[in-house]
């Protein structure tokens, strides 16, 4: 199996938690001090994971110029798990939101989308192969270990995968600025995926004539619209107050 490079603080301590298992080596900076990067050695040594001391030099040619904070974990590489295992993975819960990805480019952009839909509840993410920044060492810095978290899939054919979405009893909801309903006037109950597309061009059209609705969020300022990471927040929190003021209101 080959290798991969994960580099920063958070991600480091969320692989040494979740996904042990996977690591084959971690550099640290040598002489580093502080809490963060004690935790991460604990962590390591408890799981007998070989540690060693490199320069800060070092640790920048590993990362690739990237920002490591001082600690690099080569890893085995991550299993990309298929859509239909994906849906057994959240088939337990009560109404599984889901974050479909139709051509994110950026890697720090993917990996706050990926952030935002761990912290925020959702329950999994799938990405389009093509026009897609994947899985790479800064999408992951920039998820701040997510990507540990929260189950992900890769599909070939995202509008194809919507279609098994729709078999298997989600709502599928595209988002375009364009689209007449707003994000709060759209009533967020059920299994739902939502479809992000695109900063430039957005969802493709195959993709967004896949989706049962399409809403927008509304803004206010001269600029139209916001990074697909900044809508997918505003997306996930705006399902979840949706789904506890309901839940409140049930309790009365």
């Amino acid at each position: 199996m080959s290798s991969e490079i994960v580099y920063g603080i958070n991600p480091a301590r969320e692989m040494l938690l979740h996904a042990g298992g996977r690591v084959e080596m971690i550099a640290v900076v040598r002489g580093g001090v502080g809490p963060k990067l004690k935790e991460i050695l604990r962590l390591a040594r408890s799981e007998g994971i070989k540690v060693e001391q490199k320069s800060k030099e070092e640790l920048d040619s590993i990362a690739g110029g990237g920002i490591h904070q001082g600690v690099v974990v080569l890893a085995q590489k991550r299993k990309v798990v298929s859509l239909p295992e994906l849906l057994a993975k959240v088939k337990d819960f009560e109404a599984p939101v889901l974050f479909v990805l139709d051509g994110i480019t950026d890697p720090r952009n993917l990996g706050a989308i990926i952030r935002s839909a761990e912290v925020l509840g959702g329950n999994g993410v799938i990405i389009g192969k093509d026009r897609s920044a994947g899985l790479s060492p800064a999408a992951v810095k920039a998820s701040s270990g997510a990507t540990e978290i929260i189950p992900m899939a890769v599909v070939v054919n995202v509008a194809r995968s919507l279609k098994l979405l729709e078999e298997s009893g989600y709502w599928v909801v595209g988002t375009a600025p364009d689209a007449e309903k707003t994000c709060h006037q759209y009533d967020w109950e059920g299994p739902t995926a939502v479809v992000l597309g695109s900063e430039e061009r957005g969802m493709r059209r195959l993709v967004r004539e896949s989706c049962h609705e399409v809403v927008r969020i509304p803004v206010t300022g001269k600029i139209s619209s916001l990074n697909a990471a900044s809508a997918a927040a505003i997306i996930m929190y705006e399902i979840v107050r949706q789904r506890e003021q309901k839940r409140e209101k049930e309790k009365k």
